[in-house]
């Protein structure tokens, strides 16, 4: 790894369909006190007028990069596959620190600076991901897995990094160290959303160093943040589901829920981070534990269709 001031850092977006939010991220980009090496956009763009109004705005910024590339796919891949692309081209051409962006996230001027000063402590650096509604409110679901496997939250006060284990993807360095042992963004169980959440936990998995510089400030609309929400897919009982299964992080560890009832993609995504990283006495420890407490409501007068809460929960885990 090239020293901080050396090393070669390079910026990955995916756009889609609105050239204005893509130049906003390039406006902030440009304000960056320190520089980055180069730029890679997929678009996911089906639309041909709309794949040239992005690259138009591409095309402006990209004069002040020494490498750029804008790769047209003519259709939608979603975040992960247009982030795996973006990932893959950037990778293989060698440059030491790939900076995931989102093309409707902002930045602050000093961003990249400040997360440049730690790029010898961690293989992965994020920044803190704050609304660009209010520009104070916490979106990113940056957590550390403990020793049992329990998702904890992490504190924001303070201008020191800390370790996480979960992070998004606006905002984040991938390291090429980190990118060799585990790979890009998977986008065959995955289309939109999740996908950064499925990432942490390989990253986890393999023991790498993650780090939350704090006082490297990123901004997200609030209207596309994955919040945990009381909402939960239309047609399951599988409110009880989760919030049972919530209830018991040391044997089921991911407790992310879902957006909207509509949100057909984030339910199979959802479903896909369960059947990859949560098995074995996890899975079935949470299971027994779920019913066990359903059993109890059910006999304390609670109205739980108790079977098909069981069906729901098992079908989670198959493919």
């Amino acid at each position: 790894m090239r020293t901080n001031e050396k090393s070669k850092i390079c910026v990955a977006t995916v756009a889609y369909n609105n050239p204005g939010e893509l130049s906003g991220l390039f406006e902030s980009l440009s304000l960056q006190t320190r520089p980055i090496n180069g730029i890679v956009v997929v678009d996911n763009s089906e639309s041909e007028d709309m794949a040239k109004a992005n690259r138009a705005v591409f095309d402006e910024f990209a004069k002040a990069v020494s490498w750029s590339v804008f790769v047209p796919l003519y259709r939608n891949t979603g975040s992960a596959g247009g982030f795996r692309r973006a990932m893959e081209l950037a990778h293989k051409e060698n440059f030491d620190w790939i900076w995931m962006l989102d093309q409707d996230g902002l930045l602050e001027g000093d961003c990249l600076e400040r997360m440049a000063a730690h790029l010898d402590e961690a293989k992965i650096l994020c920044a803190r991901v704050l609304s660009a509604e209010d520009r104070k409110s916490d979106l990113a679901f940056t957590k550390k897995i403990n020793f049992w496997g329990r998702l904890l939250p992490i504190a924001q006060e303070g201008d020191y990094p800390v370790k996480v284990s979960l992070f998004c993807t606006h905002g984040t360095l991938l390291g090429r160290d980190a990118i060799d042992a585990v790979g890009y963004y998977d986008d065959e169980n995955f289309f939109f959303r999740w996908e950064d959440l499925d990432y942490g936990y390989r990253v986890h998995a393999k023991g790498i160093s993650a780090l939350l510089i704090r006082d490297a400030i990123a901004y997200h609309p609030e209207r596309a943040a994955p919040k945990a929400s009381d909402v939960y897919p239309s047609g399951l009982a599988g409110k009880f589901v989760f919030y049972i299964r919530n209830i018991f992080p040391l044997f089921l560890p991911c407790d992310w829920r879902l957006d909207s009832e509509s949100d057909v993609l984030s339910h199979n995504s959802y479903k896909a981070i369960i059947r990859k990283h949560i098995k074995g006495y996890k899975f079935w420890g949470a299971l027994f534990f779920s019913v066990f407490f359903l059993l109890y409501a059910k006999c304390r007068g609670a109205a739980i269709p108790l079977g098909k809460t069981i069906r729901d929960y098992i079908a989670l885990r198959k493919s």
